[in-house]
């Protein structure tokens, strides 16, 4: 059992993720584009502001049924502190975050 956890904390240091990063999953969802547009861009000028933009690893627009989903997700490098403020993302209505999803 030693030897699994050993190998596993090698391959998530090497693939950089928790713990020796942090991964925030931010999920909006919207019925339209044109409403999800505008939420993007709200939480694109938070991040922004918070000096958090430079930790966006990836993004993922997808229509979900009657509706539309996008997801960003950071990525803050270990030795970086999560940016102060980031929990003000939890005042915007309209997101979910996740911090160290499971699942990504």
């Amino acid at each position: 059992r030693t030897d699994f956890y050993t190998e596993e904390l090698k391959r998530r240091r090497f693939a950089d993720y928790p713990p020796y990063v942090r991964l925030f999953l931010i999920e909006m969802e919207k019925n339209s584009n044109e409403a999800l547009q505008k939420l993007i861009k709200k939480v694109q000028i938070f991040l922004q502001k918070i000096g958090a933009e430079k930790y966006i690893a990836g993004t993922l627009l997808q229509k979900r049924g009657q509706g539309y989903q996008y997801r960003i997700i950071l990525k803050i490098p270990d030795g970086d502190a999560v940016p102060e403020g980031l929990s003000g993302l939890y005042d915007l209505s309209g997101l979910k975050v996740e911090p160290d999803p499971q699942i990504i």
